[in-house]
């Protein structure tokens, strides 16, 4: 996100009236130019609310985590964008350790966020930290085109240099089953004419859409309540 979107957020009725935010400012970014912030429906018993700066970055990056109340479990979603491309020696394993060891702590944990999956140790973080991949826990195939999250929608020099990647991700633990992942948001473009022209023309886009990543989402059944609680 960036301030302007917080401000964009903040100014929607329809998000006011169902929704927590938790950020209304840049405030407890370390960058202050860009960071993340979470959407939390107003229904939800929310426990608390932290940032955990990685350590090792040099693009500002965290994990911001929410812990929310359902029957006698805390369930904490967890909010990342891990270092974005190629270091030496690699950022994102350290990153998504320390997210994990605060997953682990809890009963439990989902993160989701764009992961920069881009080299092949990014294959196995997942598993190297004691997590669950959804798209590989409902029957999704590694490297399959139906995975991918990035490249369909972006510059068209970018993705004949790139190719398509699954830089999205949904990674659980705990007393959690996933039942259902898929991605959304493909095609979607902005709605206005001239702003759209000067993109495409600009950034070398087919189409002037609202981001070069897919979404993705899941559904979720907590599996030690009394009651089976879906997430």
């Amino acid at each position: 996100m960036l301030v302007s979107d917080l401000e964009l957020i903040q100014a929607q009725s329809w998000i006011r009236a169902k929704y927590n935010v938790t950020d209304i400012s840049h405030e407890f970014w370390e960058s202050g130019y860009y960071g993340t912030c979470v959407l939390i429906p107003s229904t939800l018993p929310i426990l608390d609310v932290f940032r955990v700066h990685y350590e090792d970055t040099a693009m500002q990056r965290d994990g911001l985590f929410i812990d929310l109340a359902f029957n006698d479990k805390t369930v904490r979603i967890c909010c990342t964008h891990l270092e974005s491309l190629v270091a030496n020696p690699p950022k994102r394993p350290s990153q998504l350790a320390t997210a994990a060891k605060f997953m682990h702590q809890a009963d439990a944990s989902i993160l989701g966020g764009d992961l920069n999956a881009i080299e092949s140790f990014d294959k196995t973080l997942h598993s190297d930290n004691n997590l669950k991949d959804a798209y590989l826990e409902t029957g999704g195939i590694e490297d399959a085109e139906s995975g991918m999250t990035w490249g369909q929608m972006a510059a068209t020099r970018e993705r004949n240099k790139f190719g398509l990647s699954r830089m999205d991700k949904l990674m659980f633990c705990g007393a959690l089953e996933v039942e259902h992942f898929d991605t959304f948001g493909i095609d979607v473009v902005i709605e206005d004419e001239d702003v759209g022209r000067r993109m495409m023309a600009e950034d070398g886009l087919e189409k002037p859409w609202v981001t070069d990543h897919l979404g993705v989402r899941g559904d979720f059944r907590l599996v030690t309540s009394p009651t089976p609680v879906k997430l």
